[in-house]
Formats: structure tokens, C-alpha cells, sequence
């Protein structure tokens, strides 16, 4: 192998890490995940704040265009899973040649799936608004929000792809001053566009989908620049000819994650619906929009632990130690269940004062201060599950991973969600039982899947 060839890894000699080292290195790479996704949801929240101010309509519309977007998220969550996987190995192997080819064709992929996505959704966009329920005022205001979001799915697609190659690279500061640079340019922008405030035009709704594509455009270029100057660098140079091979080498992996996304999406609307049919079921299902937004705080730790796990599992493995890519797993497991464990009595203790922050409505408060007390029990679980997924998604095992959502959300979750809250007369309560046992069950799973250690000999 030429010298060209080859790059030092973020662990230098992963056979020689101490434990010390290696909870320092699953420490430096999970912080600024967690500062990252702190950022993104603090963008949301502002996104929605100043949407709020045109009315409910443009809330509604934009909400909906939300729904359709999600589909694209889990398109392109096949692509960027395998990526990851890809790139950690590959550098773990100190081969610079193959990292650089499956970052390059990961690229490609990813802009041709933007492409078609964008092709395919213009002419229909008032279709599937009104599929998902549009009609009037949000109708018309959805189609123009989603018309500039689509005009942004290129660069969109692309800064997920170029963060998955960030990821496998151990590099998870770059993301977070990206998406510190994407989150001022977006807010500044709504600011004046959504308003009109100072030279600029008022645009309503539509300046907040103008604002959203100059900011991935500046994203996608700060995140093409970075990588100019990364271990992979000769990548931007090309050669961009699609390699059929290598695509299907990334989607091998890729696929299942995005199957996996699917069955908990489609569980979740199905515990939702099930939960819409209790005796108190407007207060119910608000408390449980309520709690999870809450309890969302607490996934940030635990994905962020995730990626860690990630990176350095499919490092060890493409360094052929998979001793060390073993012993990385389960040291970021540990880190990141403490974290949620702490979460937990956090959301156990303060619950009401929690829930009080988002609704004053004494129902909706006694509820939703439920959820989260029973949740507060499986955190530690919902830590295991996230984080050793994440282990197995850098050695490239996906599949098992989703049939184990699917055992635990479609056998185990929704008839038992069925059974307690509608027919044995549970309600709620039965509901939020039955999350904190699928819960943890999954967790435990997870956690054996990754103790049986098949996932070692994976070529991908």
C-alpha cells in the first residue's frame, strides 16, 4: 500500500488504548453531537415561534410540509448509515484510497436521490399536502413553503451525506460549527423575510423556506470547504463516475436503518391512534405530544453517544481489533446510560414543573407528568438500545437492529398498547405502561444482539 494510501486514525494505535483514553475519546466525540442537536432543536423551536406569529394557518401548513419532508429524511438516512460505516471502516484500515471512494460515491448517490426526490415532488406537491390533510388557507401556504424547501434538497441531501463522512472520519466539531453558522444565518434570515423587517420584502411563510435554502446552500458550501481540507480532501477532486458496486455496497448497509426508521414511524402513529381512542383522549394524546417533546432532551445524550459508538466500533473493526471496537461499544454505552440514567431521576423528580413549562391545563399536566415519571424508569434502556445500535450500524449490521423493532413495536408495543388502554381499561396510564416495557425490552435486546458478537465478522 502506498504512502498515499494510508492516514493515521482518530486512535492512533487502537490496540494500545486504555480504558482512561478510550472514555476520553467517546467523550470528545459525543459533546459536541449533543451541542449540535441542541442547536437544531433550539432552530425548530424558533422556526415554529415565528411561524406562530402569522396564525394558526401557517403553523398547520407548515407542520404538514414537515410530514412530507420526514420521507426524505429517511431517504437519505439510508444512505448517510452506510456511509458512516463505510468511511469509519475504512479509515480504522488506514486506507485513505477506499475511504475517499465511498465518500465520493456516498456524494453521488445522495445527489442523484435528491434529484429524483425533487422531480417526482414538485408536480405533486398539492397532492400529498392534501393527502396529509391540507385544504384552504394551508393548503396554499404549505405549497409555498414546501416549493422553496424543495428547491433546497440538494444541498439538503448533501449536507447529511458530507456529516455521515464527518462522522466515520471521528469528527464530530465540524458539524457543530456548521450547524452554528447554519442556525445564524436561518434565524437572521426568517427574522427580516417572514416580517419584512428593515429593506427587506414581507414574504410570510415563503421567506421562511428562502431562508432555510440560503442557509444549506452556505452549509453545503462550508461543509464541501472543510472537507478540502480534511484527511479526505482529494475527494472533492473526483473522479465522479457512478460505480453501481459501491452504491449497492452503501445502500447494503443503509437500507435496513431506513426500514427501521419506517417501523417506528408508522408504530408511533399507530400508539398515537390507539391512544386517541381512550376515554380522555384529546388530554391524553396532548399529554403525550407534551411528554415526548420533553423527553426529547433526553435522546440528544443518548444519540449523541450513539455516533460516538459509531465512529469508533467501525475504526476498531477496519484496524482488525475487534476486541477494541467491543470494548468501545460498551464503554459508550456506559457513559451514555449514566447520562439518561441522571436524565431520568431528573424527569422522575421535576415532572410537573417540566410538563408545566409547555401547557397549564391541569389534566394535561397530571398526565404528561405520568409519562415522564414511568419513562423515567426505561431511560437507562432507551440509552442501551440507541447507543449499541449505533455500535452495530459502524460494524455494518442493520438488519437485526430493525427486526427488533419490529418485534418490539408491532408484537409487543401496539397489541399491548391495545390490550391495557382499550380493552382492559388502563387508558393512558396503560399506554404509558406499555412504552417504559417495550422500552426497556428493546434495550435488553439490543444489548444481547451486541453481546453475541456476530456482528464482528460483517464484511461490507
Amino acid at each position: 500500500m502506498h504512502v498515499d494510501d494510508r492516514v493515521h486514525s482518530t486512535q492512533s494505535d487502537l490496540a494500545a488504548v486504555s480504558p482512561l483514553e478510550m472514555h476520553r475519546q467517546i467523550w470528545q466525540l459525543a459533546w459536541p453531537a449533543v451541542i449540535t442537536m441542541l442547536l437544531q432543536m433550539s432552530g425548530g423551536f424558533i422556526d415554529m415561534y415565528f411561524l406562530g406569529k402569522l396564525g394558526p394557518a401557517a403553523l398547520a401548513a407548515a407542520g404538514i410540509a414537515n410530514q412530507l419532508l420526514m420521507i426524505l429524511f429517511s431517504l437519505i438516512t439510508s444512505i448517510s448509515v452506510g456511509t458512516t460505516a463505510l468511511v469509519a471502516r475504512f479509515i480504522g484500515a488506514q486506507s485513505l484510497a477506499e475511504a475517499r471512494q465511498a465518500a465520493r460515491q456516498s456524494v453521488v448517490l445522495g445527489a442523484l436521490g435528491s434529484v429524483v426526490s425533487a422531480c417526482f415532488l414538485f408536480p405533486t406537491v398539492p397532492y400529498f399536502l392534501r393527502l396529509l390533510g391540507a385544504h384552504g388557507e394551508a393548503l396554499r401556504l404549505g405549497s409555498q413553503y414546501l416549493y422553496w424547501m424543495l428547491y433546497g434538497v440538494v444541498p439538503y441531501f448533501l449536507i447529511v451525506i458530507l456529516t455521515a463522512i464527518y462522522r466515520g472520519l471521528g469528527d464530530t466539531r465540524t458539524p457543530l460549527l456548521i450547524t452554528m453558522l447554519f442556525n445564524g444565518v436561518m434565524i437572521v434570515g426568517e427574522y427580516f423575510l417572514i416580517f419584512g423587517n428593515g429593506p427587506f420584502p414581507k414574504m410570510g411563510i415563503a421567506g421562511a423556506g428562502l431562508s432555510a435554502l440560503v442557509a444549506r446552500l452556505l452549509g453545503i458550501t462550508l461543509s464541501w470547504y472543510f472537507l478540502s481540507r480534511s484527511s479526505l480532501k482529494l475527494t472533492v477532486k473526483g473522479p465522479w463516475a457512478v460505480d453501481w458496486i459501491w452504491m449497492k455496497r452503501i445502500l447494503a448497509v443503509g437500507l435496513p436503518a431506513a426500514v427501521q426508521g419506517l417501523i417506528r414511524n408508522t408504530a408511533s402513529s399507530t400508539y398515537y391512534g390507539i391512544l386517541g381512542r381512550v376515554p380522555n383522549a384529546t388530554a391524553a394524546v396532548a399529554a403525550l405530544t407534551v411528554g415526548i417533546r420533553a423527553e426529547g432532551i433526553a435522546y440528544m445524550p443518548g444519540f449523541a453517544f450513539s455516533i460516538a459508538a459509531t465512529a469508533l466500533v467501525g475504526q476498531s473493526l477496519g484496524a482488525k481489533n475487534p476486541g477494541q471496537a467491543e470494548r468501545s461499544g460498551w464503554a459508550s454505552a456506559l457513559q451514555g446510560c449514566a447520562v439518561m440514567t441522571v436524565m431520568g431521576l431528573i424527569f422522575y423528580i421535576f415532572a410537573e414543573p417540566i410538563v408545566r413549562l409547555f401547557t397549564d391545563s391541569p389534566e394535561v399536566v397530571a398526565l404528561a407528568a405520568d409519562y415522564l415519571r414511568y419513562q423515567a424508569y426505561s431511560e437507562p434502556f432507551l440509552g442501551l438500545g440507541m447507543i449499541l445500535t449505533g455500535a452495530l450500524q459502524g460494524a455494518g449490521e442493520t438488519r437485526w437492529p430493525t427486526i427488533l423493532t419490529f418485534v418490539t413495536m408491532w408484537l409487543i408495543r401496539v397489541p399491548a398498547t391495545n390490550a391495557l388502554a382499550l380493552h382492559m381499561g388502563y387508558g393512558a396510564t396503560g399506554a404509558w405502561i406499555t412504552m417504559m416495557g417495550s422500552t426497556a425490552v428493546s434495550g435488553v435486546l439490543v444489548a444481547l444482539l451486541f453481546y453475541m458478537g456476530r456482528w464482528k465478522q460483517i464484511k461490507i
